[in-house]
């Protein structure tokens, strides 16, 4: 699996020109839990949540508004994508494996955070979606001694993430009909 390092670096840009203080891969987490619990925002309430979230000192542009709005759509088209090609949104693989497993554990706290934080009911929790919860924790506190040898775990670690979330996504989301399905 492939990520994308130029929408890490486009959202690093974004954030940098509104001066937040935070990762790419914690906005993104944070946005993909509330999404994958069945919370939504419209386009304004997310710019608020965002700029909150990432502490920012200076105020967004059209420019980045535009930004952070695209950021929620295409991380919703995603997650609602018959192709299932949802992906956390961390750096590239060009990166170090501590930078980019340190991306990751940050965006795994973010996603349970935003889940949490849905205002979903979640006192009838199903032991899949407890399980699955559970290991995303798990995975967010991984401390790594020997990187090249996490290095051939990466792939199989980043998949059961990128799998957990749309799991959870599809538990908490009605799917979308088409225009051309009937229902009787």
């Amino acid at each position: 699996m492939m990520t994308d390092n130029t929408n890490y670096e486009r959202i690093a840009e974004l954030i940098l020109a509104v001066e937040g203080f935070s990762q790419p891969a914690v906005l993104h987490g944070a946005l993909s839990g509330h999404l994958c619990a069945g919370g939504r925002w419209n386009v304004t309430q997310f710019i608020t949540h965002a700029l909150d979230l990432i502490e920012n000192n200076k105020p967004p542009g059209q420019q980045e508004k535009f930004g952070f709005q695209q950021l929620y759509q295409s991380t919703l088209q995603s997650l609602e994508s018959e192709d299932m090609n949802f992906i956390p949104l961390i750096p590239g693989n060009e990166e170090a494996l501590s930078i980019r497993l340190d991306a990751l554990t940050n965006w795994i706290s973010a996603f349970l955070t935003g889940f949490g934080s849905s205002g979903q009911d979640f006192s009838n929790l199903t032991d899949d979606v407890k399980d699955i919860l559970q290991d995303l924790a798990d995975i967010s506190q991984v401390e790594v001694e020997d990187y090249e040898e996490a290095e051939d775990d990466w792939y199989t670690i980043l998949e059961h993430v990128r799998l957990a979330a749309v799991h959870l996504f599809l538990a908490y989301n009605e799917p979308l009909t088409k225009p051309d399905q009937k229902t009787h």
